[in-house]
């Protein structure tokens, strides 16, 4: 766990036994339960991880409640009794970004005792591809991929080394507000060189390839109740 997980679960375990009164010796001083506590609740509690969680717009939170889901699946029903939508009628979009600079350094092992841990990095801003993917659910059908180059023309030399099928587009903004997944194997493969938009297609070529998958398509409308439909 990182240090700032481990603290807030620390202090909500002293807090829930001051409040019911609780038998612990847990530090008073710290209001913090014991780090010996900590480690034995995780090992007891197997089910439960640490995580990095998705960042969600309090919008999207709140209207992502159990009422306005089964209002969603009660139209979504009415609407396939009534149009007798296919599979290959049902269609699952998304996008992401493609950072030319690295926006997140991963851990790395050092010394012990070494103060000062550093990773040479970009000093530009870098720009910002957004890639868009869909497929429906059936078990054989992946949508072209198209890339958003934020740029006023297309060209198409960006498209080097990227999926065969992939659509290149281009507008001034070049990418939506998303989340950004930047990709530091390149980097590793090409130490000293710096990421342009030609290198786009290379950097989401072996990922599309690996997660275009049917297996991948079905299993998220299985899951999220669409198709079939539950």
């Amino acid at each position: 766990m990182e240090d700032s997980a481990n603290s807030v679960v620390r202090q909500l375990a002293y807090e829930f036994a001051e409040r019911n009164n609780f038998p612990h010796c847990f530090d008073h001083n710290t209001k913090l339960g014991g780090k010996d506590w900590l480690a034995s609740f995780m090992k007891r509690n197997s089910q439960i991880s640490l995580r990095v969680p998705e960042k969600t717009s309090l919008a999207r939170m709140q209207g992502l409640n159990e009422t306005q889901v089964m209002k969603f699946f009660d139209l979504f029903h009415k609407l396939l009794l009534k149009h007798k939508f296919s599979a290959g009628r049902m269609y699952n979009v998304d996008e992401t970004s493609v950072a030319t600079v690295p926006t997140k350094l991963p851990k790395i092992l050092c010394k012990k005792g070494v103060k000062r841990v550093a990773k040479v990095v970009s000093a530009e801003r870098g720009k910002n591809v957004t890639l868009v993917c869909s497929m429906n659910a059936i078990r054989s059908c992946y949508v072209h991929p198209a890339f958003i180059f934020p740029r006023k023309k297309m060209r198409y030399e960006f498209l080097d080394d990227a999926p065969s099928d992939l659509l290149g587009l281009a507008n001034k903004s070049g990418w939506m507000t998303q989340e950004l997944f930047p990709d530091d194997n390149w980097m590793t493969s090409y130490p000293g060189r710096a990421i342009t938009e030609t290198q786009s297609g290379k950097l989401v070529k072996d990922a599309f390839d690996r997660a275009a998958t049917a297996g991948i398509a079905t299993k998220g409308f299985l899951g999220t109740g669409i198709w079939p439909f539950n």
